[in-house]
């Protein structure tokens, strides 16, 4: 009966990628679902061995390394088109996910050669949004691909669903979001104001040189233009007038393919109260040093990093574009402002680095938000759920805990 369990295969472009599903996995495999995932092997320069391999230790499923390059790339593409479909007729899923663009692409491509059942692509953001011309046009002849060969089109947020069918990739009919939406859900127990004053913190503190008396605007992403992090600079900069002692935290770094300008990285370098940290593998310790969360970004499908920030009472600054506007809850977890109105988003700033009790109840406000919507538990069950739905609809067998059970007895 063991070999009745339906299959899974998640399906990612790189190993940073893992983290949309790191947890999940285990989720699934003891519900009664088989899981197996193909990513790209994981690279030293990259940081993402760690990832891989805490991801391998903590979810248990089979990984299959299959090179995918993230940019087009055509004898690349075709190569691993042709692998992935190897690997999908050898396995014979009930169920393929595959997220990020190019891996939602070769993945939906693949599945749809073998026939699998049951197609999911899950869309965690649109490129094409702050693309123009000819990579335009290629980005959303990869998005309609990719949905025409999906039965559904998963939405991690009510605004890229929006936007992604007024782009016309695809009818309203296909596309779904679950619950608020949320790509993997947030780690309640890891981000906690219960740290704030942890030593743990202190001393990173300490290793950042950052006095216990400073104000600390924060940031965590990639270091690159289309989070805002020009207009994040500037602002701080005007901020700091009026505000001693104001530090900028940047936890992340820059991305060779999309340059923030040489003057803005020169500023970020020498200015003595901007602390850039580089790659972090674990951002969490970081929120708890941050006083208000900045988040400039242009795109996004839905941000994991203000949700983690409002998990840790932190108030988000963001401008009320796609993906944004649905991790935020203006003038109640934080403050959203119109794209480019500089003016604004510093005044956002300093409205939160001025009042404290402000800071307070925002950030109350905010961890209550992610507690009713977006924790990992909901999140993972409403994700089931719908598997499970996919499957009876099509007669397919359903996942049994029981029959897992045994399988880990008989592999015992």
């Amino acid at each position: 009966m063991a070999d009745a369990l339906p299959r899974i295969v998640y399906i990612t472009t790189n190993a940073m990628s893992l983290r949309f599903v790191a947890g999940q996995i285990g989720y699934m495999r003891e519900r009664g679902f088989r899981v197996s995932v193909v990513a790209s092997p994981p690279c030293e320069k990259e940081g993402t061995v760690d990832v891989y391999r805490q991801f391998i230790d903590c979810d248990g499923a089979e990984m299959i390394s299959e090179v995918m390059s993230r940019e087009m790339d055509p004898w690349q593409d075709c190569q691993s088109l042709a692998r992935i479909t190897r690997h999908l007729r050898r396995l014979s899923p009930s169920i393929v996910n595959a997220g990020t663009p190019k891996a939602g692409l070769l993945g939906m491509l693949a599945a749809r050669i073998v026939n699998t059942p049951i197609r999911l692509y899950t869309l965690r953001g649109l490129r094409l949004e702050t693309c123009a011309g000819v990579k335009r046009r290629i980005l959303w002849g990869a998005e309609r691909a990719a949905s025409c060969c999906a039965h559904r089109v998963i939405c991690v947020s009510h605004s890229l669903r929006d936007a992604y069918v007024a782009e016309g990739l695809t009818g309203p009919e296909k596309t779904v979001t679950l619950g608020q939406g949320a790509s993997n859900g947030i780690d309640l127990e890891k981000y906690t104001r219960k740290m704030k004053r942890s030593p743990e913190v202190d001393r990173l503190r300490e290793k950042l040189g950052i006095p216990l008396d400073a104000l600390v605007i924060g940031f965590v992403g990639r270091i690159t233009g289309d989070k805002g992090i020009s207009e994040l600079v500037a602002a701080f900069r005007r901020c700091e007038e009026s505000v001693p002692k104001l530090f900028l935290l940047l936890v992340g770094d820059y991305e060779s393919n999309d340059s923030v300008g040489n003057e803005v990285r020169r500023i970020i370098e020498s200015h003595q109260r901007i602390v850039k940290t580089g790659f972090v593998p674990d951002s969490s310790s970081y929120y708890h040093l941050m006083d208000v969360f900045a988040f400039p970004s242009r795109r996004e499908g839905m941000p994991n990093a203000p949700l983690e920030a409002a998990a840790c009472e932190v108030p988000v600054v963001g401008y009320r574009v796609t993906g944004v506007r649905d991790a935020v809850v203006d003038d109640k977890t934080g403050t959203l402002v119109s794209p480019d109105m500089t003016d604004e988003f510093q005044e956002a700033l300093l409205r939160y680095l001025s009042d404290a009790s402000l800071r307070r109840s925002h950030g109350l406000a905010g961890r209550q938000w992610v507690r009713e919507h977006f924790s990992q538990s909901l999140v993972w069950e409403n994700l089931f759920q719908y598997y499970r739905t996919l499957l009876r609809e099509r007669g397919l067998p359903l996942p049994s805990r029981r029959q897992a059970d045994e399988r880990e007895l008989a592999a015992a």
